[in-house]
């Protein structure tokens, strides 16, 4: 409690509060902004696939997804060390440890100059030798694939350059600034894009003017994160081998959950090119790509949860800790349930509408949808044990699933010659079973939670909100099953007023629709003297 401190005329007034150094005070305005970038990602998934098919081809978008698959293996080299930053920048903030922060800065900002390096180094090796394993399955774009692949690498490099800086600024709870950054020159670098393709430009196009876009934006990013944080000195003669070293093994236990990650998504990816084709990629990567965004605007919510937690349990708030764990997994199943429920009652006409019909595997996004439902929403359990630094055997157990998937996908690929359908369900059985079991028992008993009571929490409220924007989604479908932009349109208005009303009744805190509330009444007091 604050001591009353006495004023000029001999009187008392309360010392004004402290902030709230934890970032709980500033998490509805980062989830927001957070929120907000993610729609600019979101717009771009959208159009750059279809304006890829439609200049270049279905082939050539798988050969795109491809170089994505194969360059996403390159951050492994990091060793996870760059998970570690935001929670000791928190960490030593909140224990007012500048030198401490300073020196642990600069050891890993020397660290990730390395990593950097290693990574140009295997992106030169892979451009070299990567496409001509798959010479026979790529044709024509083994050259572009080639291109693809260098400048995507060279712009995992580059991030993984200055990624010290995300940290700072993750670390500071400044995820307006880290989003407005990403998704203002993300804005800029699509539009480049776009225009380099119209005019002409293929697949190294694309990939050029996406290296040009990291590098502006990493630029950027140095300069703000000294802004947000002026205590933060980085110097190569403050970088010690002790403080590296911790951060190295805190690191590491991300770095297994990175891995198992590859595994599941990009190893079963390149499997796909090397049984069906690039173009059975592309058309596995829609399916993927409309859960992965769901997936994204849960994640921009959880991400925000490891400062937070590693803030709690440094100054041992073990019961604002649990009370953290059931509102934030409540409130990301409350995100994750409807649009998972609207990608597997409507999703046939959403690929329809989005790719054409040739991109209308039904089944697939199905299969996909209910599979990372369970995982979707319990991402804040990770976040908050990533925060608590318990995040090894998480890690892996999602490695040993992924490894049991990737066998699964060969298998049935190869021996019992399957298709995506059974792609997708190698890759779900394996988020299930971890996220879905494994993961809320662990966190329960690490945090000291009931598994029974934290599920019922986390999802009794949500699934009865959800049943009757269901029943919405599942009449337009019946109606309209011949007309897929009138059964969207339908689906969207309907379900979109009824999820509305009941989420705005039963599911919105009273601080947030007591800012829309002001806020409206704002913009209707603002137009008062105009009508006058």
């Amino acid at each position: 409690m604050n001591e009353p401190v006495a004023d000029g005329a001999g009187g008392k007034y309360p010392e004004p509060p402290s902030p709230d150094e934890s970032g709980r005070d500033r998490m509805t305005r980062n989830v927001l902004f957070s929120w907000a970038g993610q729609i600019v990602f979101l717009i771009a998934g959208f159009l750059m696939p279809r304006f890829i098919d439609r200049h270049i081809g279905q082939t050539g978008l798988g050969v795109w997804d491809f170089g994505w698959s194969v360059v996403n293996y390159f951050g492994l080299a990091s060793i996870g060390i760059g998970s570690s930053v935001n929670r000791y920048v928190a960490k030593y903030r909140a224990e007012k440890d500048t030198e401490s922060l300073n020196h642990a800065m600069s050891s890993v900002y020397c660290v990730q100059l390395i990593v950097a390096a290693v990574i140009f180094l295997i992106t030169i090796l892979a451009t070299l030798f990567v496409p001509a394993l798959l010479r026979s399955r790529l044709g024509v774009f083994e050259a572009d694939a080639q291109w693809v692949v260098f400048f995507l690498g060279s712009s995992i490099a580059i991030q993984h350059a200055f990624n010290t800086y995300v940290g700072v600024m993750t670390g500071c709870h400044r995820w307006d600034h880290h989003n407005m950054i990403n998704a203002g020159f993300y804005a800029g670098t699509v539009i480049a894009m776009l225009v380099g393709v119209s005019l002409g430009g293929g697949l190294r196009t694309l990939a050029i003017s996406y290296c040009c876009g990291v590098l502006a934006t990493e630029m950027c990013r140095v300069y703000v994160a000294k802004r947000v944080c002026p205590e933060l000195r980085i110097r190569f003669r403050f970088a010690r081998w002790a403080d590296a070293n911790r951060m190295l093994a805190f690191g590491g236990k991300t770095f297994v959950g990175s891995l198992s990650g590859r595994l599941l998504f990009q190893t079963n990816n390149i499997l796909v090119v090397t049984f069906l084709g690039p173009a059975a990629l592309a058309m596995y990567s829609r399916p993927m790509g409309l859960v992965g965004n769901v997936g994204a605007f849960v994640s921009k919510y959880a991400y925000l949860l490891t400062p937070i937690a590693s803030h709690l349990d440094a100054a041992d708030m073990r019961k604002e800790l649990r009370d953290l764990v059931y509102r934030t997994t409540r409130y990301s199943v409350h995100m994750a349930l409807p649009p998972i429920l609207f990608l597997c009652i409507l999703g046939s006409p959403i690929l329809r509408l989005w790719m054409g019909k040739d991109y209308d595997h039904e089944l697939v996004l199905l299969i996909l949808a209910v599979g990372g439902l369970v995982p979707i929403a319990h991402r804040p359990l990770m976040n908050v044990m990533t925060g608590l630094n318990a995040h090894g055997l998480p890690a892996l157990a999602n490695l040993a699933s992924a490894i049991g998937s990737v066998a699964m996908c060969l298998f049935l690929l190869g021996p019992m010659q399957g298709g995506l359908a059974s792609v997708a369900f190698s890759v779900s059985l394996s988020l299930i079973l971890v996220d879905g079991v494994f993961m809320p028992i662990y966190a329960c008993r690490r945090i000291g939670l009931s598994t029974l009571d934290y599920l019922r929490h986390a999802w009794e409220q949500p699934i009865l909100c959800s049943i009757p924007f269901a029943l919405c989604l599942v009449i337009s479908r019946l109606v309209y099953s011949d007309q897929p932009a009138m059964a969207l349109l339908s689906g969207i208005s309907s379900g979109g007023t009824v999820i509305g009303v009941v989420y705005w009744r039963w599911v919105l805190p009273h601080s947030v629709r007591d800012t829309v509330i002001r806020f409206f009444k704002r913009i209707r007091l603002a137009r008062v003297p105009d009508a006058l």
